[in-house]
């Protein structure tokens, strides 16, 4: 178990909910569901934790973080609302890219103008 996957466990032991775990942990809401799922799966007994009423369109911020590799030293992360990570998502999946790739390729062009996006 990572120690991302380990902490994600310990908050969610002491009932603290997923979507709080993810904004203090600075990950995705679906990533802390999947190491909950998966602790539960090798038998930790995690308590349920009641539906909010928010959803996902209640406008909170959370900050994507690549699920392929680690955050690197030389990288930095921004929070943007649940409105425009669907939106960049929805674009990255239609380019064939991850939405961190799809972020940093339109950072790039708008800023920079080096990269067609």
């Amino acid at each position: 178990m990572t120690n991302l996957a380990a902490e994600i466990v310990s908050l969610a032991l002491q009932r603290v909910p997923p979507m709080v775990i993810a904004q203090r942990l600075c990950v995705h809401p679906n990533t802390v569901y999947q190491r909950i799922r998966e602790a539960r799966q090798a038998g930790e007994v995690i308590p349920t934790f009641k539906a909010t009423s928010k959803g996902a369109a209640g406008g909170s911020e959370h900050v994507e973080r690549s699920e392929k590799t680690e955050a690197s030293p030389s990288t930095k992360q921004i929070v943007v609302s649940v409105r425009l990570y669907s939106l960049l998502t929805t674009e990255a999946d239609r380019r064939g890219l991850t939405p961190t790739e799809a972020a940093q390729r339109l950072l790039e062009k708008a800023l920079l103008g080096t990269v067609k996006a």
